[in-house]
């Protein structure tokens, strides 16, 4: 579950695996990607790359809200997965995530084979620097959205009430 809506109900009693890329442009890019299904962008023609910041405009609140929701307020039941630390080193991830979920260490051909299969997924070209850059100039008119999440997260770092976070977060999204 992808939380689309953002309601998804924390339980204490059930462990949750989070999966986050740090960097907005990469995680909506590649959800985007993924919406597309067999058809793979090309950032080059111009109206590929005005769908994309589209959906990036579109999509930006719901990536500071997940990563508010799930990864900020991180708890012992919840494993948390960088993205960038799983293509870095997949193996040691794999068994913290295989601890988390209370299995026995697994022969280490099944993680051989579970890594193979892995890495055929992940190692696909990163977005070009170019369009990267290209990108996050676009989109850096956007900034005040990412100001917000960044105020909020500081707030909750200082453990101010999350019910007043909600409160003044509700007045500017009524406000704007």
């Amino acid at each position: 579950n992808h939380d689309f809506s953002l309601n998804l109900e924390k339980y204490k009693n059930q462990k949750y695996i989070v999966l986050y890329r740090s960097n907005p442009i990469y995680q909506i890019e590649s959800i985007f990607r993924f919406s597309q299904k067999n058809k793979i962008p090309n950032y080059g023609n111009q109206e590929d790359l005005n769908n994309f910041l589209e959906y990036y405009r579109n999509v930006i609140t719901y990536y500071h809200g997940f990563k508010l929701k799930w990864v900020d307020e991180s708890s012992p039941n919840i494993f948390l997965i960088s993205y960038n630390s799983l293509c870095e080193n997949p193996a040691s991830v794999l068994n913290k995530l295989l601890i988390f979920l209370d299995f026995r260490k697994t022969s280490d051909s099944n993680i051989d084979n579970i890594l193979h299969d892995f890495e055929a997924i992940v190692n696909k070209p990163p977005l070009e620097e170019s369009v990267y850059k290209k990108i996050k100039d676009e989109v850096s008119s956007d900034s005040y959205i990412n100001k917000l999440f960044k105020a909020i997260s500081k707030l909750r770092a200082n453990n101010i009430n999350k019910w007043n976070i909600q409160l003044i977060t509700n007045y500017i999204f009524r406000k704007y």
